[in-house]
């Protein structure tokens, strides 16, 4: 409220600004919340957080959060600094996360994922708990059957937008001969899996 000319309250502010072509746009500011979307068409993410790290922070104190999220699966998508950013969070001073979501990786410190069986609203159960098991049987039920109508790029950009593990959210969509998705996990297995 105002009474006379004084002003009441911490005149705080929701504010949007486009990074796309100015990775400074954020400086100078003092936040508590900061939030990029889509980072996977985000062309300067790096330079951009690097620059907006500080508007989180009173000198070694951290006053702010900062929240990075995207959907894979995409045309126009660059996922390498968000990958490198998901993989490697400690650098960037992400918290970080055990990966219980890609095979053989538990223990490895990695960016938070959202499976797609996750909090599906048709597999909840009565206390909001997802049904994660019958939600990814239904998944791999619809990909099974739309891999068999859709061209190799379309299918990994199927499986990215409704991505259960990093590996599948962060992959590419591109036409060739090699079924990209089995690739894909295959890879991710030998990453990760000591045995390998």
């Amino acid at each position: 409220p105002n009474e006379g000319n004084k002003e009441f309250g911490y005149q705080s502010q929701i504010i949007g600004v486009s990074c796309m072509d100015n990775p400074d746009a954020p400086a100078g500011k003092d936040a508590l919340l900061i939030k990029f979307e889509e980072t996977g068409k985000f062309p300067n993410l790096k330079e951009t957080l690097d620059i907006t790290l500080s508007t989180t922070e009173d000198g070694s104190i951290i006053t702010g959060f900062i929240t990075l999220f995207g959907t894979g699966g995409t045309d126009e998508a660059n996922w390498a600094a968000f990958e490198e950013i998901y993989w490697n969070p400690e650098l960037y001073n992400c918290m970080v996360f055990d990966n219980i979501w890609s095979e053989g990786s538990k223990g490895k410190g990695v960016g938070f994922f959202y499976p797609q069986s996750v909090g599906d609203p048709a597999f909840v159960d009565e206390h909001g708990n997802s049904l994660r098991e019958q939600a990814k049987a239904a998944n791999n039920r619809k990909r099974e059957d739309k891999k068999k109508k859709i061209t190799q790029s379309a299918y990994v950009k199927y499986v990215g937008q409704r991505a259960e593990t990093p590996e599948e959210a962060f992959a590419s969509g591109n036409d060739n001969i090699f079924p990209a998705a089995d690739i894909m996990a295959h890879e991710s297995k030998l990453k990760h899996d000591p045995d390998y």
